[in-house]
């Protein structure tokens, strides 16, 4: 509801409007007008109009919508999604690379891998105790070797995050000395397989605290082509033991447990620990102020092409300069329903967050300004036509509305939406008395929005501009009044860029070790309401 009152002591209020519709108006002067709001800032436009045909104007503007209460969490204010294919989940597969950096086969197998023997001890007079040995086997492998090693990462419907670790060209020597019917041997020979592979199953979760646990669910390794090249001696040896069919297997096995055991203990370090750098938190100091920026992953979900890791953002200022935090921050509980770019790595950043963003750098102060002329890069010389008498020039501002963002939904990405921005210039220095201007400025911006060249940070970009004024000084609706608009379209658009600048500041979330390349940006979800920036994961 539009409510107020109306009154014009000569000769009385002919018509009132609000926003167009005629309202009527009670014998005492009050009126009421019932309306409706669009989401985001609304300008709402009342004109009086007395019997001479005088007109009079109110201009004021409206924030309206859904609120987070301030100091709560967006829950998804970023998203980030790893495509199940090239340029996303198949480039954190260099990770395998560090598994077997960390593998020593010799380390790991016990040494001997073999060893048992059977004698018989007799006592003979005069000379003893006597002890035939009927066999003795000790068989030793080291100086392991490995070829190309391959790491696959592969999501599933059923939530499974599947990681398959393969090692190719497997090579160990083995020694052995044996003893049969009091015969000694010795020798050696190799053992190859074409590979061996390490399938292990995961199924990630978030905890409490923002830590990713992968949840490995099972593990298990198989060989191909193992082959034991031991020489006729040794044969006959383990034929004569009766090892023949059993120490190859177990060979075989010590190899795959030890794979299996290593693969175990590292990998689900190595992936969580990847994901787990999306994490941001950092300090941004914008004008003698500390915003505290924090995105910690919340949930995780895997399906059938990808993985997608939704991380919770909070803003906080290090001062707040406002006397209270209103409603909190405009909140459409924008989501992504589908991801329509192909791209490998698409990193989602709701609107949500950036008017969380808005709303502490309003109640940071960062839209409450002063100024001299030359920071805005004018010269009082140039001013004098319109603003005669002007010797030196303070420009104040001071921010009713926290500034925000919607979908655009026309010609740009977005829309920035300032209300009721308070402006005032002075003739010297900020002091009442001294005020030559003073006009309450809503604007309405086309806001298109770009990564930077190595995609880790946001370049916003202001394109045309809708704006409405409310003049204080000088008198609303004389002929001076009509000067200070002209001069404001020029003046307003010198203000926002300190504003928009902060968001290059704010970083993209990034795995550590990695980067995005090509990224360009788009919108998605039903509402637009997501801002999304697609490309190509690579390591740096």
């Amino acid at each position: 509801t539009v409510s107020g009152t109306v009154s014009d002591a000569h000769t009385g209020v002919a018509e009132l409007t609000v926003d167009g519709t005629s309202v009527s108006i009670a014998s005492d002067g009050s009126f009421a007008h019932s309306t409706t709001w669009d989401f985001g800032t609304n300008v709402v436009d009342t004109e009086a109009v007395d019997a001479d045909g005088n007109v009079s104007t109110d201009t004021r503007a409206v924030l309206a919508g859904d609120f987070l209460d301030w100091g709560e969490s967006v829950s998804e204010g970023f998203q980030v999604r790893l495509l199940d294919g090239p340029g996303g989940l198949d480039t954190l597969e260099v990770l395998g690379e560090d598994i077997v950096s960390e593998i020593d086969l010799d380390a790991l197998i016990p040494s001997p891998v073999f060893s048992d023997s059977e004698q018989t001890c007799i006592n003979i007079w005069p000379f003893g105790r006597q002890c035939f040995t009927w066999y003795a086997l000790t068989l030793y492998v080291s100086n392991s070797s490995f070829g190309d090693v391959d790491l696959d990462l592969d999501t599933r419907a059923t939530g499974e995050l599947r990681a398959t670790f393969t090692v190719e060209d497997i090579y160990l020597a083995w020694y052995a000395n044996a003893t049969v019917t009091e015969i000694n041997y010795s020798g050696g020979g190799d053992i190859t397989a074409d590979d061996i592979e390490v399938v292990a199953s995961f199924y990630p979760s978030v905890g409490s605290t923002g830590v990713i646990n992968l949840g490995l669910s099972s593990i298990s390794a198989s060989t191909s082509n193992f082959y034991f090249d031991w020489d006729s001696w040794l044969y006959d040896a383990l034929e004569f033991f009766g090892l023949g069919s059993s120490i190859s297997g177990l060979l075989e096995g010590f190899i795959e447990t030890a794979l299996e055991d290593t693969v175990e203990g590292l990998l689900p370090d190595l992936v969580g620990d990847a994901l787990q750098d999306l994490e941001i938190a950092f300090d941004l100091d914008l004008n003698g102020v500390s915003y505290a920026i924090d995105a910690q992953p919340s949930d995780i979900t895997v399906e059938a092409q990808h993985l997608i890791l939704a991380l919770e953002t909070t803003v906080e200022p290090s001062t707040w300069v406002k006397s209270d935090y209103g409603e909190g921050s405009l909140y459409g509980d924008y989501d992504v329903v589908s991801w329509l770019t192909s791209d490998g790595t698409s990193l989602g950043m709701s609107l949500d967050f950036l008017n969380q963003f808005f709303m502490a750098a309003w109640g940071g102060g960062l839209l409450d300004m002063e100024m001299d002329s030359s920071e805005l890069g004018l010269d009082v010389s140039d001013l004098e036509v319109l603003l005669p008498g002007l010797t030196a020039l303070t420009i104040t501002t001071e921010a009713l509305l926290p500034p925000v963002v919607v979908p655009d939904g026309t010609a740009a990405l977005l829309e920035l939406q300032v209300g009721d921005l308070l402006l005032t210039l002075y003739n010297g220095d900020a002091l009442p008395g001294n005020e030559m201007i003073q006009v309450y400025v809503t604007a309405f911006v086309e806001m298109d929005v770009d990564a930077s060249a190595d995609g880790t940070a946001l370049r916003p970009e202001l394109g045309d501009m809708d704006l409405h004024f409310d003049v204080v000084v000088p008198e609303a609706n004389s002929a001076g009044a009509a000067d200070t608009e002209a001069l404001l379209e020029l003046l307003v658009p010198l203000l926002l860029p300190t504003l928009t600048d902060a968001l290059t500041e704010v970083p993209i979330p990034d795995i550590q070790g990695f980067g995005v390349s090509g990224v360009s940006v788009t919108t998605a979800g039903p509402d637009d309401g997501v801002l999304v920036l697609g490309g190509d994961l690579e390591v740096r």
